[in-house]
């Protein structure tokens, strides 16, 4: 019977190991496969001693602004649905890395405020900041810092095969962080386009974890100025363009209130902070520059990037 008993125990510590074992080997696999996240913590660790100008904010930098049109070294650090939490945490592990900084770029767009990364439809994009970046945002889920538990088997599965069967990869940016692979959907009504996406971003400004969110936002933004007045670099505020079916339906009081912040933060810090409102100035830019109801085109990005770019020469001056 103690035999029996050891043997059991022996088996079932040789299987949790073998399974831990195993485990690991997939979690591996899958963080080897190549990604946007960690693709740019490569490139800009490759490039942080020349970089000038980071840009920094959720997808309407990131497919808005392109560093190839600034004439000085500039990088991509946006992602699609990325908060002010996380702009801050990035800017925070690379600001003491970047010695030839000169500008920050930091879109301030009518959700700004009020969101945090966790509290939306993007909740899942957390655990990439997690496992690439070492960031976290206001939550530790476990599912949140692996991998393998953050799909099914049947999506992991599908992963494997596309990369280390059919070599097919998910990158999407290109060596400046910029967006190189655009997905358009197909074309719908540009009403129907801004409803849904006004739904995503607006919020109850009475509501206690937004009030929460939007202190945190302001504080977060005013950790990186008071950075920036302390180092002088710049950091320019930036309302990206929209489409005038997504301005007509904004809900008034929240803008507002974003429009309100926005002015009170530039007025605090004057010489440090310069604020670009195309949102609501967006006259230069005509329906072809727009992917949809609130993303520019890459034409449209181009546009903005020389309005921008024009911009940073005469704060320089």
């Amino acid at each position: 019977y103690f035999w029996q008993m050891k043997n059991k125990r022996l088996y079932g510590v040789l299987f949790i190991c073998l399974f831990c074992l195993i485990t690991f080997l997939i979690e591996t696999l899958l963080r080897d496969i190549p990604n946007d996240y960690h693709n740019k913590k490569l490139l800009i660790e490759d490039k942080k001693a020349h970089i000038e100008t980071l840009i920094l904010g959720s997808s309407h930098a990131y497919v808005g602004l392109n560093p190839a049109v600034f004439s000085s070294p500039t990088f991509n650090l946006a992602y699609s649905s990325q908060t002010i939490d996380l702009d801050e945490k990035l800017f925070n592990a690379y600001k003491n890395k970047l010695p030839k900084l000169k500008n920050v770029l930091l879109p301030i767009s009518y959700f700004s405020y009020v969101l945090a990364l966790e509290d939306g439809s993007s909740a899942d994009k957390i655990k990439n900041y997690n496992i690439y970046y070492s960031v976290y945002s206001h939550t530790h889920l476990l599912k949140n810092q692996l991998e393998i538990l953050h799909e099914s088997l049947e999506k992991n599965f599908t992963r494997f095969e596309q990369y280390y069967l059919k070599n097919q990869s998910e990158i999407k940016i290109d060596q400046n962080g910029f967006i190189a692979k655009r997905f358009i959907k197909p074309k719908m009504d540009l009403n129907e386009r801004a409803n849904h996406a006004i739904q995503n971003h607006q919020k109850n400004l009475q509501d206690p974890l937004i009030q929460q969110r939007i202190k945190e936002n302001i504080q977060s933004i005013e950790n990186i100025a008071i950075w920036c007045q302390n180092n002088q670099v710049q950091l320019v505020l930036i309302s990206t363009p929209t489409t005038p079916n997504y301005v007509q339906q904004l809900e008034q009081k929240q803008l507002l209130h974003w429009r309100n912040t926005t002015m009170y933060l530039a007025k605090k810090y004057p010489t440090t902070i310069t604020w670009l409102n195309y949102l609501e100035h967006n006259e230069s830019f005509d329906s072809i520059d727009f992917q949809d109801a609130d993303h520019l085109s890459a034409q449209g990005a181009e546009k903005l990037s020389k309005l921008v770019e024009f911009q940073l020469k005469q704060n320089s001056k």
